[in-house]
């Protein structure tokens, strides 16, 4: 797949996507308003770009109403940082499973309210429904990342090459691909995929090994050309998460390094 356009760069609230060096994304994972609030309350404002909302976390997360009752508290409660949707499935590492029609009724309420700025998508889903979806979302005016998830291994190349590319065919704003490596090579593959991407893709795409192996995917962006990282708040959304101050710092070094 041959791209002709330049590289798109995303803006929220003043936070830019695509540029300068990864932004650190912070993900919430309360069970409810109280947790979330004061996880909220807890972030360290030097060293989070970004929040990220698992809302699969949340006791009573497939009742539409109520996320959109907590959603609105969440927005008022982290101001002026852009706020990304994210409900995970169990098939992809989350904490519940919805039917794909709640699920896409979800995702759809909260584009329509106009409350985030990001909302994640998963690429397993049927292809019709996720590009229905991302042209619903981009209508209001939202961003979509559309991501895969492997929990258990690190995909040959080829494959990984060919998720990331069907996602950025898909429409999405930022291509997401997480996986697991066996050994330092697996780790050193999603490195490769990564750059080969990041060199011609029109848009910030967004990768990353977890475990403690994968440490130096979560660290490397600004060097192979992954957009954003995560870093754990209060406790960890995935396998091999730093804290964002540590993150922050190993961040800053990197980027000293290469000026």
């Amino acid at each position: 797949m041959e791209f002709n356009r330049p590289r798109k760069i995303l803006e929220a609230k003043g936070i830019t996507l695509g540029c300068g060096k990864p932004k650190i994304c912070i993900p919430i994972v309360g069970e409810n308003v109280r947790e979330l609030l004061v996880e909220i309350d807890q972030l360290p404002n030097e060293a989070c770009d970004i929040v990220e909302w698992r809302v699969d976390f949340l006791e009573k997360c497939e009742q539409v109403d109520h996320v959109l009752e907590t959603l609105s508290q969440v927005r008022n409660a982290i101001k002026d940082k852009p706020l990304i949707f994210t409900f995970r499935n169990k098939k992809e590492g989350g904490q519940r499973q919805l039917t794909d029609e709640r699920y896409f009724s979800l995702l759809t309420a909260v584009v329509h309210s106009r409350l985030v700025e990001y909302i994640d998508i998963e690429l397993a889903k049927a292809e019709k429904d996720v590009r229905a979806f991302i042209t619903t979302a981009h209508k209001c005016g939202c961003y979509v990342i559309v991501s895969n998830h492997e929990f258990t291994k690190t995909p040959t190349k080829e494959i990984m090459t060919s998720r990331l590319l069907r996602a950025i065919d898909l429409g999405a704003d930022v291509p997401k691909l997480a996986v697991m490596p066996q050994n330092s090579a697996d780790v050193l593959s999603l490195l490769e995929v990564t750059l080969s991407i990041s060199e011609k893709s029109p848009v910030p795409i967004v990768t990353m090994a977890m475990g403690k192996l994968g440490a130096l995917s979560r660290v490397s962006g600004s060097v192979f050309g992954s957009a954003m990282t995560f870093a754990a708040g209060k406790k960890p959304s995935a396998p091999g998460q730093f804290s964002a101050i540590e993150l922050k710092r190993v961040l800053n070094v990197l980027e000293d390094e290469r000026q």
